[in-house]
């Protein structure tokens, strides 16, 4: 077997990892996920021990639709209109990439001004901080050279596995209107930057 490996859960954890250099002062995350989605769980195994050595707590909060969303997002505030949650982390599956759900989480990360990032998402006017993800033209560039091999003759079993290279797109505007500090080593880093 060849081909280009997606790479979800060294995407969730480079997700985290810029999360937590743009807001040092996080302690507790909330991930929303399609419940019972095959790579979910694959990717959280990345993200505890990695947040456990921050001493971050990953809240996590599966759902079946926006109305579940918008349902369970109530538990995270406080009587006098606090958030208890400082994040939003989007991870590599479907929930926060679909606009309904995707709309819900960013009312209420607007609403009590607290980051949301991962995917990189605008509905109705509603933003995330930035998206680490792959580039599905270029994940194609790298699959042509190993199915050239294998047309070629090369037993499949012996062409190695690659993964898809991943890129960043980044929010300045939004990163500026929550107060964040973003360096210029980030910027760099960007393919894209929305100003």
């Amino acid at each position: 077997m060849t081909g280009v490996r997606y790479p979800g859960p060294d995407i969730a954890l480079q997700r985290f990892e810029l999360l937590y250099e743009l807001a040092p002062e996080i302690k507790q995350v909330l991930i929303p996920y399609q419940r019972g989605y095959p790579i979910v769980a694959s990717q959280l195994e990345l993200l505890y021990p990695a947040a456990e050595g921050l001493g971050i707590t990953l809240i996590e909060l599966p759902a079946n639709d926006a109305t579940e969303v918008a349902t369970s997002l109530q538990q995270f505030t406080t009587p006098d209109g606090e958030a208890t949650i400082d994040a939003i982390l989007l991870i590599p599956e479907p929930l926060g990439v679909t606009d309904k759900p995707f709309l819900e989480l960013a009312r209420f990360a607007d609403e009590y001004k607290v980051p949301i990032a991962g995917a990189l998402m605008t509905v109705d006017g509603y933003g995330s901080l930035f998206d680490i993800g792959i580039n599905h033209y270029k994940t194609g560039e790298q699959a042509a050279p190993l199915a050239d091999e294998v047309l070629k003759g090369t037993p499949a079993g012996t062409v190695m596995v690659v993964s898809s290279e991943t890129f960043l797109k980044f929010n300045l505007d939004l990163a500026q209107k929550l107060g964040l500090e973003v360096s210029e080593g980030i910027l760099e880093r960007a393919e894209e930057i929305i100003r």
